[in-house]
């Protein structure tokens, strides 16, 4: 408000869309009730389908879906989402459906460096693990928990015994456990079309 306010009014009209522009939420409702376990997926088991992404997919599941398996609550993907974990939106460009699958399933086994877990390890010997987010010489802040954006903590550097790298990802195993094979692959069109309704794959 503050920042909209010194804006000379000529600008403030020009930039009207974006300034009253209705901010989508970013934090992930998932189901209102626990879902159904269906299978504790693998990557071989979905590979063959991801490799070749099968035509005729659901656009409106795959969105839905992406916001079920909580993806939406670390990844940004066009105008919404966290901002823990990469932006996802033009992860078509980058990577095939395969990789995706495979980083989903197995967030582990490839953690960039941007996105890498620390463990901080406190003088009364506590442990607190995620993502550091700022560190500088009076404190670190640390993000430690993927599904609660706001549990953010900050620690003095004073009350710091050592900080530690981690080979684990903060995103959580088991996300597509409770969807169908057919959802996972909704899920997977979603992201490669990079949230065109009109996309190929939704033909």
């Amino acid at each position: 408000a503050d920042f909209v306010a010194a804006l000379p009014a000529e600008s403030q009209k020009e930039l009207d869309a974006l300034i009253n522009a209705k901010l989508l939420s970013a934090v992930p409702t998932g189901s209102p009730t626990p879902r159904k376990f269906i299978k504790n997926w693998q990557v071989a088991d979905l590979l063959a389908d991801a490799n070749q992404l099968p035509k005729g997919r659901s656009f409106a599941a795959g969105k839905n879906m992406f916001q079920v398996a909580s993806c939406v609550g670390c990844h940004r993907f066009g105008k919404v989402g966290g901002i823990l974990g990469p932006d996802i939106t033009g992860a078509a460009r980058r990577y095939s459906s395969a990789v995706l699958l495979r980083e989903i399933i197995e967030p582990s086994v490839q953690v960039s460096d941007q996105f890498k877990t620390h463990a901080v390890l406190t003088v009364s010997g506590k442990v607190y693990q995620g993502r550091i987010l700022d560190r500088n010489e009076k404190s670190v802040t640390i993000a430690i928990d993927p599904k609660s954006p706001a549990s953010i903590l900050e620690i003095k550097t004073s009350d710091i015994e050592e900080v530690l790298p981690s080979k684990t990802s903060m995103m959580p195993l088991g996300l597509l456990n409770t969807l169908t094979r057919e959802q996972i692959l909704d899920l997977l069109a979603y992201i490669q079309s990079g949230g065109d309704p009109e996309h190929p794959l939704f033909k």
